[in-house]
């Protein structure tokens, strides 16, 4: 049986871009999972000759773990030009796909994916911000720091656990990038006064001081090696 199933995937491997359009149909509709885990690697062996039909069914839409399994295709055999067809995904109204998709734009958006990721941060609803917040400071996004204060400053009232999740992370990715732009905002952060003083508040604190004590490390060291 193992072997038949080898050579039956081997064979829909062969036909590549004309198998592909009845393996994602399959994949829509089955609701087992260990069949849509073969129908994804089948797909993703074809390689980059699958591309096409794939994206067209990202246009086509579908349900959420189906838009989400088309992502993370993409993610693997896709290129540069099937970002426009991921940009309403990075604004599904479920979270794991907006994840996916900043994953697959990360992956294959190469000098793109900085601009994309930009774009889309301030429309995105807090949860969805910090993946996106953790690439572009993977990325040492320079252009990055000004939304990533700005959205510092515009912290609310009373913070959701959700959205001091996002402050550490900014804080975090804001030593990483290591632009003495955000040394204002961090500083101001790390001296807040809280009437309440819970774990995750001193949580954001000490990541502003530490993304301070870093960028100011980083620029130390230049200006020894300017001496």
């Amino acid at each position: 049986s193992n072997n038949f199933q080898k050579a039956a995937a081997q064979t829909l491997v062969l036909l590549g871009a004309v198998a592909t359009p009845f393996l994602l149909d399959i994949l829509r509709e089955t609701e087992n999972r260990m069949l849509r885990m073969q129908i994804l690697q089948v797909i993703s062996d074809m390689g980059p000759a699958a591309a096409g039909p794939v994206s067209e069914h990202v246009q086509e839409g579908g349900p959420w773990y189906y838009l989400r399994n088309l992502s993370h295709l993409l993610g693997r055999i896709g290129a540069k030009t099937h970002l426009e067809v991921l940009n309403p995904l990075m604004l599904h109204n479920d979270f794991r796909v907006q994840r996916e998709t900043f994953n697959t734009i990360y992956k294959i958006g190469n000098s793109e994916r900085e601009g994309i990721l930009l774009e889309v941060l301030p429309r995105l609803e807090d949860r969805a911000k910090i993946p996106v917040v953790a690439m572009l400071g993977a990325l040492r996004s320079q252009a990055a720091v000004a939304e990533l204060c700005r959205i510092l400053r515009d912290r609310p009232l009373v913070a959701s656990m959700t959205r001091l999740n996002l402050e550490e992370m900014i804080c975090t990715n804001l030593g990483k990038i290591g632009s003495v732009e955000a040394l204002p905002s961090l500083e101001a952060l790390a001296a807040q006064k809280s009437l309440i003083n819970t774990d995750q508040i001193r949580r954001v604190r000490n990541a502003a001081s530490d993304a301070i004590e870093m960028i100011e490390q980083m620029h130390a060291d230049d200006i020894i090696e300017m001496t």
